[in-house]
């Protein structure tokens, strides 16, 4: 667990690659209903961000990441601040099965992604997520950057830090 952070939300979440492409879902209900964003939660007392990632990835999408890493942390600067670990990896599994706490969910290029689910700062309605719409730009560009080095044969382990 990084230092000083224990008593900080922790979140963990993976952009989920297959076929050049992401998955992301839409959540329903609570906070960013409606939101399209990659699979995670909550980390829960005593898991690591990656061991959380695996767990939040697996009761989410019925899916595995295979390869996977971390590509960013930061925090949330929310009603109470949270920690946000984004993770990159190879999706393995037939297919994907939502839980219930998603609508649907789209296979997209970061690109498309971006075009799509990620308005400009203009059209946020929604001020407390303007950060998180940012960050998640962010983190989109970064995985499209891992794509890239991926199929060039260039990626040099470790995370990835902007």
């Amino acid at each position: 667990m990084m230092a000083g952070v224990n008593k900080t939300r922790q979140v963990a979440g993976a952009w989920c690659v297959r076929n050049e492409r992401i998955l992301v879902l839409q959540r329903s209900g609570g906070v960013g209903d409606g939101m399209w964003v990659p699979p995670g939660g909550q980390i829960e007392n005593g898991e690591e961000p990656a061991e959380g990632m695996a767990r939040e990835i697996v009761e989410e999408t019925g899916m595995t990441l295979f390869e996977p890493q971390l590509l960013r942390s930061w925090v949330w600067e929310s009603d109470a601040p949270i920690l946000v670990h984004h993770f990159v990896g190879f999706a393995e599994g037939p297919s994907v099965r939502i839980s219930e706490e998603h609508y649907d969910f789209d296979w997209l290029t970061p690109e498309e992604y971006i075009a799509r689910h990620v308005p400009i700062a203009a059209e946020i309605r929604r001020p407390r997520f303007a950060q998180w719409i940012r960050e998640m730009r962010t983190s989109a560009e970064m995985v499209a950057e891992w794509m890239g080095e991926r199929r060039l044969g260039t990626r040099r382990g470790g995370c990835v830090s902007r």
